[in-house]
């Protein structure tokens, strides 16, 4: 895992590869269901956790930049009944809203950094910018 940290903060080109793929998070087939969502998003930065140098903990904490609609409790809904994650009235608070974005879009996360030699367990989403579009 020490050696994708390198590689990211040394190597531009695999910093390009990581960062400029759009991903996305989509279940719109029901939403009806609590777990509703369509989200688009990239990933901004890569960094190893503050302790990592003290060898406590080998994970990593990655930031993300999201836009997209989510199923929440507002009245204002798109075509597909999904609000939209910019409206912060449309959920309860922005702390639900926020944990309920990592949820959704942390497997697709980690889907993508298996790739690089990631293991699951070291991925944590850090930050989280919404936007209004990718």
């Amino acid at each position: 895992m020490s050696n994708f940290i390198e590689q990211f903060t040394e190597d531009k080109k695999v910093r390009d590869l990581v960062k400029r793929k759009t991903l996305i998070s989509r279940n719109t087939g029901t939403t009806w269901r609590y777990d509703a969502h369509n989200l688009k998003f990239k990933i901004t930065h890569i960094k190893p956790e503050s302790n990592y140098n003290y060898g406590y903990s080998s994970s990593i904490i990655v930031n993300v930049a999201v836009s997209g609609g989510l199923k929440g409790w507002g009245w204002k809904t798109d075509d597909d009944g999904l609000c939209n994650i910019q409206r912060p009235q449309d959920f309860q608070s922005a702390i639900a809203r926020n944990r309920e974005i990592r949820r959704l879009i942390e497997k697709v996360i980690v889907r993508e950094l298996i790739l690089f030699g990631v293991k699951s367990w070291m991925v944590n989403i850090g930050k989280l910018n919404i936007k209004e579009s990718i």
